[in-house]
């Protein structure tokens, strides 16, 4: 008698399981893709239309700028923005290599965007094309100098310290 009950005890417990994974297979299928979801969600565009914008953020820090070492400057910022999100989307904060623009990977932020993620992509003017093609002329003695390692990182942390103060003053930015 006690096997009958444990036997049917497991079978029990199985449907419900199986049941359970049916159901959580036809919400993923249905639902826009995560982080969590299967590689192959993200091969194929998202269900958002995306909104390409920019924005100047304005630094007040040193860096090696194609006319030599500046104490102030802005740089670019694109954004790609998914259409019609419904909630906060997640920042990703996506940036190019030396010698290149933002964009060489606009095509990728546009991917992002159309699964629902605001794609940052700011500019590197100290290493970007505009340098690289500058220094390739003969007109700059470094093509690289040591201090772009740290303001490629700043820029970063600039770019979302600019964002956070536009969330905090204007209602545009704090959704």
């Amino acid at each position: 008698a006690d096997l009958a009950v444990q036997l049917e005890y497991r079978d029990a417990v199985m449907d419900a399981i199986a049941q359970q994974s049916q159901q959580s297979q036809q919400a993923a299928a249905n639902a826009p893709p995560s982080l969590n979801s299967p590689l192959s969600s993200w091969q194929q565009p998202g269900p958002y239309g995306v909104i390409r914008d920019s924005l100047t953020v304005p630094v007040r820090d040193i860096r090696p700028t194609e006319i030599g070492f500046v104490s102030a400057y802005d740089f670019q910022v694109d954004l790609y923005l998914p259409d019609g999100r419904p909630d906060a989307a997640p920042v990703l904060l996506q940036t190019h290599g030396f010698g290149a623009t933002p964009e060489n990977y606009a095509y990728l932020a546009e991917h992002w965007a159309s699964h629902g993620f605001v794609v940052v992509v700011p500019d590197h003017v100290g290493s970007d094309l505009a340098y690289r093609q500058i220094f390739l002329e003969g007109e700059l003695d470094d093509i690289l100098s040591p201090m772009e390692y740290i303001s490629r990182s700043l820029d970063l942390s600039y770019t979302l310290d600019y964002l956070e103060q536009l969330a905090a003053s204007d209602r545009q930015w704090n959704n």
